[in-house]
């Protein structure tokens, strides 16, 4: 019995006192997205972005549509042409298919890299705001609080 008073007297002692941890340093949490999309700069960038976006957006609907109506009139002479010159229009046609989603992927990963870079630039820049305001409020750990769970 004296062993089982002294056993739980440790367990008892182990959870009141194991939860409580004493840091010195100082946690904060910011909102990286929030100060994108609120601060002049960051709201710039985010326009230009959006215009080449929407401008590859364009020519791609515009190539996409003249791929359409080339299709259309393929299937238009089917019955009218030859067996060979179908094969060598839909040939054609698929070879435009190709070039198409090429320049599309193409577009996609250079306006992704534009992307990357214009938010690697303005990161860079407010980060010495950012480590004035940490060594200002004696802050030493500071997460971005999309990434907390």
């Amino acid at each position: 019995m004296k062993h089982f008073s002294k056993i739980s007297f440790i367990i008892l002692f182990i959870f009141f006192y194991a939860g409580k941890v004493y840091s010195e340093d100082k946690i904060a949490y910011i909102n990286l997205e929030t100060v994108l999309q609120e601060s002049n700069y960051g709201k710039k960038i985010i326009e230009q972005l959006n215009i080449v976006n929407l401008n590859n957006l364009d020519s791609l609907k515009k190539i996409e549509s003249n791929l359409s109506s080339q299709e259309d009139e393929i299937k238009k002479k089917q019955n009218i042409i030859s067996k060979d010159e179908y094969s060598k229009e839909l040939n054609k046609l698929k070879l435009n298919i190709k070039k198409y989603r090429d320049q599309k992927n193409s577009m996609v990963s250079e306006f992704n890299k534009l992307k990357k870079d214009q938010l690697d630039i303005f990161f860079n820049k407010i980060n010495p705001y950012v480590q004035k305001y940490m060594d200002n409020n004696s802050i030493s750990i500071l997460l971005d609080s999309k990434k907390i769970y």
